[in-house]
């Protein structure tokens, strides 16, 4: 009788053993995974940090471009109404189209110059 109260004892002091293993690779595994989530979390922080940059950047380039938009529609419809077919003694005799084309053309770069400048003070641009 006392030999299987022995060999069990033994038994359950393998057993023990083989837990206490099984648990020491378990907490391994559970440490390597808390390290790889974490990693994924800065890696996803850091994409979404550089998909906000570019967004910005877009956003930025789309305010440049509706600024130009809306100044090249104004000179457009101006240089659209003098243009008409209306002949006026002033633009036939002395040739001031040309000259008014240049100074609304000088014009609109300069307003689309300030524009940008504006938004830059206002650090609506980079």
């Amino acid at each position: 009788m006392e030999e299987s109260w022995v060999s069990k004892k033994s038994n359950v002091e393998e057993v023990e053993m083989l837990l206490g293993a099984y648990f020491v690779q378990i907490g391994a595994t559970l440490n390597k995974l808390f390290t790889v989530r974490e990693e994924v979390e800065e890696t996803e922080e850091y994409i979404n940090g550089m998909l906000h940059e570019k967004e910005n950047k877009l956003l930025q380039m789309a305010v440049r471009v509706g600024t130009a938009t809306v100044i090249m529609e104004a000179f457009v419809t101006v240089m659209g109404i003098l243009n008409i077919n209306i002949h006026i003694e002033l633009f036939d005799k002395h040739g001031l189209f040309p000259w008014i084309i240049g100074g609304g053309v000088a014009s609109s770069i300069f307003l689309y110059v300030s524009a940008i400048l504006w938004y830059r003070h206002k650090h609506l641009l980079d």
